[in-house]
């Protein structure tokens, strides 16, 4: 994850996020584990990948991101 010592502030992150804003939609799907995998360039475990899923959502939830929510489909989206 993060190192720690270098981790930005709040107050950096915000003034990244102000100056570098997202697109305001946003589509973000949680880790299938029937399909996961790892490589040389995906090396998290899928433990790993569900608490880094996480940490993303609680981050996208935290800005004005617009969230869809699928009903029909076995993939969910994230919503707040």
């Amino acid at each position: 994850m993060h190192d720690e010592e270098s981790a930005l502030t709040r107050a950096d992150i915000a003034n990244y996020v102000e100056a570098f804003p997202y697109n305001p939609v946003v589509f973000l799907l949680p880790p299938w584990e029937d399909i996961y995998g790892t490589d040389s360039e995906r090396d998290q475990t899928f433990e790993e990948s569900v608490e880094v899923f996480g940490g993303m959502k609680r981050w996208y939830c935290k800005g004005d991101m617009k969230r869809w929510k699928s009903q029909e489909s076995i993939l969910m989206t994230v919503f707040c």
